[in-house]
């Protein structure tokens, strides 16, 4: 009887520890931040307005529907209506401050009036833009760094990292579409820059030294133009290189014990470069 009794509390403990061995082989491995760096001019900074995507919704092709289910969140409450009634507000507003600019308002009591129907339908067009802004997704899993022109800023992914709080650039529908595909914490750094050219601006090193054309060559400023190619380049590294002294605080998911993958790398795109005699030769 007392070896049946030491017997079972052996199978109990067994099974304690089995469970917790099983509860720790259960827990999901760690997987390495995934980093993409984005680079390039204006396309890249980016310039469309997060007011004109809802008009997806009311599109006839599947696929650009499906990009809308990806951007916006699950229960969000949002039509191509609530855009154009934002649009309709910033009509009024844009005509009442037309007609003041032009002085075809006048007398101080109308132009009080006028005043103060301009700031009370701001008012709305911010409350109809904020409520647009709150439709859509804030990603979990993919942050961002970004530098576009003189918008500056680090958080989840979202709308507001394009030229402005107000615009989106190609980082956007590219994060949400990784997280997709990877099962893995993603950040994005982003350095652009409008008006920047691959050949000049963005040169890299393995592209060899800038050779300044008939005209450069004449310049006063010719020492200062050979001097400052390859200067967004060194910017982009220096950028990147900042964020990678500190993964942590630029996506909470970062394990330094797991690490990170430097996985990819978009320059997007060229148009300033069709100026340049070497591009046509290349």
């Amino acid at each position: 009887m007392k070896n049946r009794a030491i017997f079972l509390k052996m199978c109990v403990a067994f099974l304690f520890v089995l469970s917790v061995v099983r509860g720790v082989v259960a827990e999901p491995a760690k997987k390495k931040l995934q980093i993409f760096i984005l680079a390039g001019q204006s396309n890249m900074v980016g310039h469309s307005y997060y007011i004109t995507i809802p008009t997806l919704l009311t599109a006839k092709e599947p696929e650009v529907r499906e990009l809308a289910n990806l951007v916006f969140k699950k229960d969000a409450k949002i039509s191509r209506a609530v855009v154009e009634d934002l649009i309709a507000t910033r009509m009024k507003r844009d005509e009442i401050n037309k007609s003041l600019r032009a002085k075809k308002i006048e007398g101080a009591d109308k132009i009080a009036t006028a005043q103060g129907e301009v700031k009370k339908l701001q008012a709305q067009c911010d409350a109809k833009m904020q409520k647009i802004k709150d439709t859509f997704v804030v990603s979990k899993q993919v942050y961002i760094t970004s530098i576009a022109d003189g918008n500056r800023g680090s958080g989840p992914l979202t709308v507001g990292y394009g030229g402005n709080r107000d615009k989106i650039g190609p980082e956007f529908g590219f994060g949400l579409s990784l997280a997709q595909k990877l099962d893995a914490p993603i950040l994005i750094i982003k350095t652009s820059w409008g008006g920047k050219s691959l050949n000049y601006n963005f040169r890299p090193p393995s592209a060899g030294p800038y050779k300044l054309n008939e005209k450069e060559q004449t310049a006063k400023n010719a020492a200062d133009i050979s001097k400052n190619a390859s200067l967004n380049w060194r910017m982009m590294n220096e950028a990147v290189h900042n964020v990678l002294k500190d993964l942590k605080k630029h996506h909470p998911a970062y394990d330094a014990k797991v690490g990170h993958d430097m996985a990819g790398f978009v320059w997007f795109q060229g148009f300033n470069d069709q100026f340049s005699d070497e591009f046509r030769n290349n």
